[in-house]
């Protein structure tokens, strides 16, 4: 008996050793990230789940996911293991708003042959959703200004005006610009900005500053531009001003009024015999004709003559005007620019008396230039 029993124990413990293992699953586990989030929504959670088994093993696959104490399921579908003995697949949950309660993702392995459900580690998030701070505006209408009142509306309306006109009495380059709130921010830096330099040269809590070391009569050809602050963060930049070649000026338009229009003119070239209107009008230097008119350019005269003894005139007449502005709008100050507006009329009325032939004269119809010749002793 003693032999026999020796033999049916090693014959059993062959066979155990080459009896396959059974098919399973060994371990589920999941990570995450971010696990824990601060800042705006919506924001995506990614989790990756990894599934570990025998090869052979099937086996279908959700995830658990508990947002704020409420589970769901989001099943990925079967599998079955290869060799490898391990599988990976990902999850993404979507958070619109701040968590509140317990809230996780989970791998969920069912439908096991022969074995019960597997369940990994609980992957915990949390989130806090916060509403991001604006980013500081830009200033608006950005530029320089020599008009006290206009300076001083951007100081106070009631005092600013002086504090305004002190500082562009001595000469120094005020900027002005527009803020929707001026008191939602700590302040305002003036940059100059010329030649792709970005240097501070003021500091500003309203919204008038003047250019520190700057003088107007000196900014020529130079770029400025202003940005809000508020404690680190800083604005862009608001339009850029740039003060050009002539510098800063108080740059008004003013219409001039008319105070007197003359004309003159001078014959050559007259028909012997000729007489009595155009010997009569050659003889008066200037006058003023009707209204605003004034005649000018040069004609080349064919007419009857008049008079008790009528011969035919030939003349050659140079005209010339001139025109008196009153210049008191613009006294001491310095002239840009000047236009002058006209129009051109071929029609010309009657002299007062006593040229009232004067419209024999007709108008003007050549460049003046090419009257030169015509008018004698002409330098």
């Amino acid at each position: 008996m003693r032999y026999a029993t020796i033999a049916i124990i090693a014959i059993l413990l062959v066979t155990a050793l080459h009896e396959p293992a059974a098919a399973g699953i060994t371990k589920a586990a999941i990570v995450g990230a971010p696990l824990t989030y601060t800042g705006t929504c919506p924001v995506t959670l990614r989790f990756t789940g990894t599934v570990t088994g025998s090869a052979g093993t099937s086996f279908t696959w959700s995830f658990n996911r508990s947002i704020n104490g409420v589970t769901n399921q989001n099943t990925i579908g079967s599998f079955t293991l290869t060799k490898s003995n391990s599988l990976a697949e990902k999850d993404s949950i979507l958070i619109s708003s701040s968590t509140k309660g317990y809230s996780f993702d989970q791998l969920w392995i069912h439908g096991i042959s022969g074995q019960s459900d597997v369940y990994s580690n609980k992957a915990t998030f949390t989130v806090t959703c916060a509403t991001p701070e604006k980013p500081v505006a830009a200033p608006t209408h950005f530029k320089a200004t020599t008009d006290p009142a206009q300076c001083g509306n951007h100081v106070a309306p009631l005092f600013g005006a002086p504090i305004c006109g002190a500082a562009l009495q001595a000469g120094d380059l005020v900027f002005i610009w527009d803020y929707k709130n001026p008191n939602a921010v700590d302040g305002f830096r003036i940059y100059e900005i010329t030649g792709g330099k970005h240097k501070k040269v003021a500091t500003q809590s309203g919204m008038t500053a003047k250019a520190l070391n700057i003088k107007a009569a000196d900014a020529k050809n130079r770029c400025f531009a202003v940005a809000a602050y508020k404690g680190d963060d800083e604005s862009l930049d608001s339009n850029h001003y740039c003060t050009g070649k002539s510098g800063v000026a108080d740059l008004g338009h003013a219409d001039l009024p008319i105070t007197d229009i003359r004309t003159t003119w001078q014959e050559s070239n007259i028909t012997p015999g000729a007489f009595y209107c155009l010997d009569t009008i050659g003889q008066i230097s200037n006058y003023a004709p009707p209204g605003q008119q004034m005649t000018v350019g040069f004609q080349y005269i064919y007419m009857p003559g008049s008079g008790p003894f009528p011969c035919t005139q030939k003349a050659d007449v140079a005209l010339r005007g001139a025109i008196q502005w009153d210049l008191s709008k613009i006294a001491g100050k310095t002239l840009i620019s000047a236009t002058l507006s006209f129009t051109n009329d071929s029609s010309f009325g009657n002299g007062p008396t006593p040229i009232t032939c004067a419209s024999q004269i007709l108008y003007g119809v050549g460049n003046w230039s090419n009257a030169q010749s015509l008018i004698p002793g002409n330098p």
